[in-house]
């Protein structure tokens, strides 16, 4: 899609077009295509204006996807300071992880390039805190940094396997054919577990859901033995 005519917005009747308002509609197409899935081109369709606009409020597409992952860690919690530590990181990657599953490819770049957008400072700034004041010492920030980069990483892998889910069901079927045998146990303990799993998307969610809080514990128990 491209401007119906090069004359100007206001002439047009239409209302300027602004920084937030380019955000937005990044953040809208984020939302639908994933971050990897729009080009400053299909930007600028949504909002009926030349790519240049887009350069001349924002920038190019990296300061573009720079500002749609402050909004979108802005959406994130920043549990209170008074929360002991393991329920502070367990609201924190939990329910994080539910704005972030809204805006594939966010998780990538925040664990990739690091969370630098002025909205993480503060959680960064908290949860290094609450780690300090539990007793991690020396050792807080480089604890936080695994627990939130597991949490990342894995909502990474949740956006990947979110467009392969038929073939994750086809790799559930081939290790229930392993169901009842006794030559191969630990197969057949696979085929046990997976055999609880959904096939629907609903129940798709459901699952992922539960094997998150499950990696998150079992990444708090780890921490957990480096206190003190």
């Amino acid at each position: 899609m491209t401007p119906s005519s090069p004359k100007s917005r206001t002439a047009a009747g239409l209302p300027p077009i602004t920084a937030a308002k380019v955000a937005a509609a990044a953040t809208a197409l984020t939302a639908r295509k994933g971050l990897d899935g729009w080009s400053v081109r299909d930007l600028a369709g949504e909002l009926d204006v030349y790519p240049a606009v887009i350069y001349h409020h924002i920038g190019g597409r990296d300061a573009v996807l720079h500002a749609v992952t402050e909004r979108v860690v802005a959406q994130m919690p920043c549990p209170p300071a008074d929360l002991p530590w393991r329920d502070w990181f367990t609201e924190f990657l939990c329910e994080g992880r539910k704005v972030l599953r809204k805006y594939p490819g966010v998780a990538r770049r925040l664990y990739l390039a690091g969370p630098t957008v002025p909205s993480a400072m503060r959680i960064i700034d908290r949860g290094v805190t609450v780690l300090q004041r539990a007793g991690f010492g020396d050792e807080a920030v480089d604890i936080y940094s695994y627990l939130v980069g597991t949490g990342f990483l894995h909502v990474d892998l949740e956006d990947e396997r979110a467009e392969r889910v038929e073939e994750r069901l086809a790799a559930r079927d081939a290790f229930l054919a392993h169901g009842n045998r006794e030559d191969t146990p630990g197969l057949a303990a696979m085929a046990s577990q997976l055999s609880t799993r959904g096939r629907t998307p609903a129940q798709i969610v459901k699952d992922d859901e539960q094997a998150f809080r499950y990696i998150i514990d079992l990444c708090l128990d780890g921490a957990e033995t480096h206190l003190g």
